[in-house]
């Protein structure tokens, strides 16, 4: 009451500061609480005797009555200011004097924020109980709905891998069915005519001239026909015409890039000069052999018939003397010897009975008036051999996907097994050795790979029809006309 009396009008926190400075503390109202704890015996309860009348009395002007209290919450709530303030003679002596002219008895006070402190106390400790419930609640609430989650997720996880799946098998069933998509495909061997521009030293190759054309294509005839007499000789597989092609080119012109260079000029020439009138029947014979100018029946024994007919008809020595002449120029040739050569290379390289072949030769001897003209003759004897080339095709073809029912072109070693036995037939005389299937079978499947042009590991196991044709082929296997 002192202290209140002393203030006058002054705001009670003024009076305060001024009371703390008298001691040399600090005029801070953020370490207010700090420095009444510092404070000791008459001055510690001056100041506090003035803090419970300020906080009763607090105004708009003064502190904020909270932070007031809360000096007295921090003193009064330490065990031994408390236990101190209710039971030593001298605090009660000293609030005795308070309570004589102070409205607010400080006793009461203390008891009163006694039971306030109780109460807080159990209000604490009950909203920590709560807290602590509803913590576990959430957590429980959490953990279940957690693995919902993480369930839902797994679910989620599963059916992503299963659509990853199904798109990846609809993929691979697109790509082998875009790798499969035409019955009718290159074979392999002809991307020796593939040639990229890059590695020509000249940018802009010129077609060969017709006449040039008919000079080498005469010489390729002879120098093909005699290197297939020595391969066979020596037990050798013989060159595909494309490939003796190219190595002839690189032989004569001694460097890979002016070969190619002269190898795309005569692609151009062919292409250019197949349709003329004088050499181009020439010229468009040898695209036929060669597969420049391809057709869907195209194989390496079309070049083979051709060849051994003319080296019948001729000596295979004189090859070139004989058809290396002007473009206008049109030899004749006996009727009789010409079906007798051509039957022997159909024999050989032809489908079934020759009998096609000696009705294509007199039809275009009675066109001749007899007579028979050495390029009719050969125009002649290709386009009979295309006919029964394509004949077989189709019948492997249907044998085929007789047996890739699916169109995947997917078959296993038993199924490719069956189609070759079925094939061959099933005499004694027809049967096959594992290790010829098997040789088959490996092929195949490279000849497939390199036709379709598959990088990937869905076409390892795809087989396409058109590989399968050239290779059973190669072994001499089916075909009832054959």
């Amino acid at each position: 009451s002192v202290v209140r009396d002393q203030a006058g009008e002054q705001p009670i926190a003024a009076h305060l500061q001024g009371v703390l400075s008298v001691h040399g503390l600090v005029e801070d109202s953020m370490i207010l609480p700090t420095a009444v704890m510092s404070l000791s015996g008459q001055d510690q309860w001056d100041c506090f005797a003035a803090i419970t009348a300020y906080g009763c009395e607090a105004n708009d002007e003064a502190q904020p009555c909270g932070s007031v209290l809360d000096v007295l919450f921090r003193f009064f709530t330490s065990s031994t200011h408390l236990e101190a303030a209710l039971n030593t003679d001298s605090t009660e002596k000293e609030v005795s004097k308070t309570d004589e002219n102070d409205p607010v008895s400080l006793k009461n006070v203390i008891e009163m924020l006694t039971r306030e402190n109780a109460n807080l106390r159990a209000s604490t400790e009950d909203l920590q109980r709560q807290l602590e419930e509803a913590k576990e609640e959430a957590s429980s609430t959490k953990g279940k709905a957690g693995e919902a989650a993480v369930e839902r997720d797994h679910d989620a996880e599963k059916e992503a891998d299963r659509g990853v799946e199904r798109l990846a098998s609809d993929q691979k069933s697109l790509t082998i069915a875009k790798l499969l998509d035409s019955d009718h495909k290159r074979p392999h061997v002809l991307s020796v005519y593939t040639i990229n521009p890059k590695i020509l030293k000249v940018k802009n190759v010129q077609p060969h001239s017709i006449q040039s054309m008919i000079q080498l294509i005469a010489i390729l005839y002879e120098t093909k026909a005699q290197a297939d007499l020595v391969d066979d000789r020596e037990n050798n597989r013989r060159q595909s015409f494309p490939e003796y092609l190219r190595d002839f080119l690189i032989n004569r012109f001694g460097l890979k890039s002016i070969a190619l260079q002269n190898l795309k000029g005569l692609i151009l020439g062919v292409e250019k000069h197949s349709g003329d009138s004088e050499g181009g029947r020439r010229v468009k014979l040898f695209g036929h052999l060669s597969g420049i100018l391809y057709r869907d029946c195209w194989h390496e024994d079309l070049s083979n018939f051709i060849l051994h007919a003319l080296g019948l008809i001729f000596q295979v020595s004189k090859i070139k003397e004989n058809m290396d002449h002007t473009a206008n120029k049109s030899p004749i040739i006996d009727p009789s010897i010409a079906i007798d050569a051509a039957k022997q290379a159909w024999a050989k390289y032809g489908f079934g009975d020759d009998g096609v072949v000696e009705e294509c030769i007199m039809h275009l001897s009675q066109q001749s008036g007899g007579a028979l003209k050495l390029h009719s003759w050969l125009e002649g004897l290709v386009e009979v051999w295309f006919q029964g080339s394509a004949a077989l095709d189709n019948e492997l073809r249907l044998v085929f996907r007789t047996y890739d029912s699916d169109r995947n072109g997917v078959l296993d070693m038993d199924e490719f097994r069956s189609m070759v036995r079925h094939l061959m037939g099933d005499g004694e005389e027809t049967t096959i050795d594992e290790r010829t299937i098997s040789r088959l079978f490996a092929e195949a499947l490279e000849e497939s790979g390199q036709m379709i042009g598959g990088k990937d590991d869905e076409s390892l196991d795809v087989m396409c029809a058109e590989a399968f044709i050239r290779v059973a082929r190669k072994f001499n296997i089916g075909g009832s006309n054959r």
